[in-house]
């Protein structure tokens, strides 16, 4: 479940109650809902839900099993890894104030896995992982999923990276070793 606490350490409060498997939450921009995947109807969807902890609505209505949800700092786009085929593709939903559907499209696929997504703070790249050339590596991709460029070769399973605030740095959890160790490019 999604709960909410002041940085004081004060105020705990919970925002759903759905004893359901989590997979991964972002908030808007402007900080008033939360966009999170939920198992809470059978597979996992999209949904948002308003800092108050009202007004839950559904994302994607297209029943797709949809994860790891990451807001463009514009508010303006959706990203999301789905899991359809046996594949995880990376998908995007164009939103207007309110998170609904009003354009979902398949942002890069491939037949190999694409997900751990994250939006540069600029809003124009992303970074995931892919399975493309075998094991899981780092990929960064302009903001319509094109010019692709593999960032990693350690030939191993590498997961969620994160941009440093001012977009020159990109730092990411690896297991060359057999551990996971936080690496920067």
């Amino acid at each position: 479940d999604i709960y909410t606490i002041a940085l004081t350490g004060a105020k705990l409060k919970r925002m759903t109650y759905d004893r359901c498997g989590l997979e991964g939450l972002t908030w808007m921009p402007d900080g008033r809902r939360i966009i999170f995947s939920s198992a809470r109807a059978i597979s996992q969807k999209l949904w948002s839900i308003d800092r108050d902890g009202s007004s839950l609505k559904a994302v994607n209505a297209s029943g797709i099993n949809s994860y790891t949800p990451r807001v463009s700092p514009d508010g303006k786009r959706l990203l999301y890894a789905e899991y359809r085929g046996g594949l995880y593709d990376i998908g995007r939903i164009k939103i207007p104030p309110y998170p609904q559907v009003v354009s979902l499209e398949k942002v890069l696929a491939s037949p190999r896995d694409e997900t751990f997504i994250n939006i540069s703070p600029d809003g124009q790249y992303f970074t995931f992982t892919s399975t493309q050339t075998g094991p899981s590596e780092i990929w960064t991709s302009d903001h319509r999923g094109m010019n692709l460029i593999k960032l990693t070769a350690l030939n191993c399973h590498s997961g969620w990276s994160r941009w440093s605030p001012d977009g020159n740095k990109i730092v990411f959890d690896s297991r060359p070793f057999g551990n996971s160790d936080i690496f920067m490019v």
